[in-house]
């Protein structure tokens, strides 16, 4: 399946090749790139990317090394076949729910259109027919993320076994560390020259805001 596409083709440089089953995924660094601002800093430190054929991994610097366990050929090869069972969830839905209502639905708007004794219910038949479309389709996506749901669980159950459960849960933990830490925003602590400097100027707009009362009250005495 194809996977952020634009980006894949924007991807030439990467830190790290693996052969994953006869799949080439290439790791490049996310601090090399024009994404870094636009992902790490919404959160996302790793984003695939794939043409359909190979995979190209973007990811922050220091997030993979911190993590780089759950990068490795093994695990990659199992978020891959993630990727490609999500594909399918998503193929067989449409195929099996959604194209074959669209497609009764057109022919029932035709049919009503150009039978002439059946024009005059076109506008109730447009009506039926935009109701069942809706609700097939907030069907439809309600099935798709539970099916591709169903397929991360598996995942993440099959990546624990490949790393080890202690393993796992003292990643996870590493993570959420990184994630505060690369979050972590400290306030400046002024130093005693920039405090003077501050109240100094504190002390000049009181006295200057003091002076232009005074001057006011003596041009409203005269």
């Amino acid at each position: 399946m194809k996977l952020n596409p634009k980006i894949y083709k924007t991807l030439t440089q990467p830190f790290e090749t693996q052969d994953v089953n006869g799949v080439t995924v290439e790791i490049h660094l996310m601090n090399d790139t024009n994404y870094l601002t636009r992902y790490a800093g919404q959160g996302q430190f790793a984003v695939w990317t794939s043409d359909g054929k190979d995979y190209r991994l973007l990811i922050e610097r220091d997030y993979y090394e911190t993590l780089k366990p759950l990068y490795s050929p093994r695990v990659n090869d199992i978020w891959i076949r993630f990727y490609n069972r999500a594909s399918k969830v998503r193929n067989d839905i449409f195929l099996k729910l959604l194209a074959p209502v669209l497609l009764l639905a057109l022919i029932g708007i035709i049919v009503f259109a150009v039978v002439p004794a059946l024009q005059a219910y076109q506008n109730i038949v447009l009506v039926v027919v935009l109701g069942l479309v809706l609700a097939v389709n907030i069907a439809q996506s309600t099935m798709m993320k539970r099916g591709i749901e169903r397929a991360r669980v598996d995942a993440v159950t099959e990546i624990k076994d490949v790393v080890g459960l202690d393993q796992f849960n003292k990643l996870i933990d590493i993570q959420s560390k990184f994630y505060e830490e690369y979050f972590k925003f400290e306030e400046e602590v002024p130093t005693p020259a920039e405090e003077s400097k501050q109240l100094e100027a504190n002390v000049e707009e009181v006295t200057e805001k003091s002076e232009v009362l005074e001057d006011k009250k003596e041009q409203d005495s005269k």
